[in-house]
């Protein structure tokens, strides 16, 4: 998509003699895909209710797996284990962070998991 679409948070980079449109709010940046306006409107509209409706810190992208590990560390579940469960349950959450951390959790396969 070559047209330059002026929305709130977007922003066109040029990379390898092509723009490429990025939704980019509180610090963090999120392509936006589609080849049609009316896909690239659907996927803006999609990142931007995810910021809107978002409860992640600055700096960290609605559905990635660092918010929900955040979230996760955060709950009264996590909280109410015992501290050995905590530490241990603490120790793969930081390995998955480390790895997939910046990843939608939607685009995470299981191959992923195991390549762990």
């Amino acid at each position: 998509m070559d047209v330059d679409i002026k929305l709130p948070y977007v922003q066109w980079v040029k990379a390898k003699g092509h723009k490429y449109p990025y939704y980019r709010r509180n610090g963090v940046s999120q392509r936006i895909e589609g080849e049609t306006t009316l896909e690239f409107l659907d996927s803006y509209q999609r990142i931007h209710a995810s910021f809107e409706n978002s409860t992640a810190p600055k700096g960290i992208a609605p559905g990635t797996v660092e918010d929900v590990a955040q979230q996760y560390l955060a709950s009264p579940e996590y909280d109410q284990l015992a501290d050995k469960t905590k530490g241990d349950y603490r120790y793969y959450v930081d390995l998955i962070r480390a790895t997939l951390g910046d990843f939608p959790v939607s685009s995470i396969k299981r191959s992923h998991i195991k390549a762990l």
